[in-house]
């Protein structure tokens, strides 16, 4: 026979694995972000013959970077940026993007302990996405460069599934992205003026 003194224990007991079990079910509703595109912006047209990508990053495919796993990758994002923002109108001469880095690292995230610990639906990871990128050109005797260095970060709940995890890590290169289509337009109009024909929106 249980005592009422030991009765009230294993009910509080049986009401934490109850919100535990109902914590771990709950799970926020996944919504693909859309296809990263820049095609509503103007071109950024340039007085090159050509226009390169040099993917000098090379992915470590190993822990904690996670990029070669996702479905939209950093240096993805860059390339489709470049086919929708970088057009050469010269007649000579060539502009090359060189990507110096193009990662997305995991670190995992402190827990915590006890009843809580137990409870409480937590962030269990962090995800830092790093692009650094290098844009010469070289046209006859003239030549320039121009960089941008963008970082950006975000968490997950320790039961979100992999569907919701690779929906937050293209948000993550979405977000990047736009960070870095900034960044590289201000500088190459600043670095680059002698190259780059027109002014914004033209």
């Amino acid at each position: 026979m249980i005592s009422a003194n030991g009765a009230a224990p294993l009910r509080v007991l049986a009401s934490l694995v109850m919100l535990a079990a109902l914590a771990a079910c709950t799970t926020p509703a996944t919504v693909p972000p859309p296809a990263i595109s820049f095609k509503e912006k103007p071109p950024i047209r340039l007085d090159v013959a050509s226009v390169n990508i040099v993917p000098e990053y090379v992915p470590p495919r190993r822990d904690p970077n996670i990029e070669h796993a996702m479905p939209l990758s950093p240096q993805t994002g860059v390339e489709r940026w470049v086919e929708d923002r970088l057009l050469g109108e010269g007649s000579s001469g060539a502009a090359n993007l060189i990507i110096r880095r193009a990662s997305v690292v995991e670190q995992a995230l402190p827990r915590t302990g006890g009843v809580r610990g137990i409870v409480e639906v937590e962030q269990s990871e962090r995800y830092t996405a790093q692009l650094e990128v290098e844009v010469t050109v070289e046209k006859g005797s003239q030549s320039g460069r121009a960089e941008a260095s963008v970082v950006r970060s975000t968490t997950v709940a320790e039961n979100a599934t992999l569907e919701q995890r690779e929906a937050t890590w293209t948000q993550l290169v979405n977000d990047l992205m736009k960070d870095f289509d900034a960044t590289l337009e201000r500088e190459m109009r600043k670095n680059l003026p002698r190259f780059v024909i027109g002014g914004p929106g033209s």
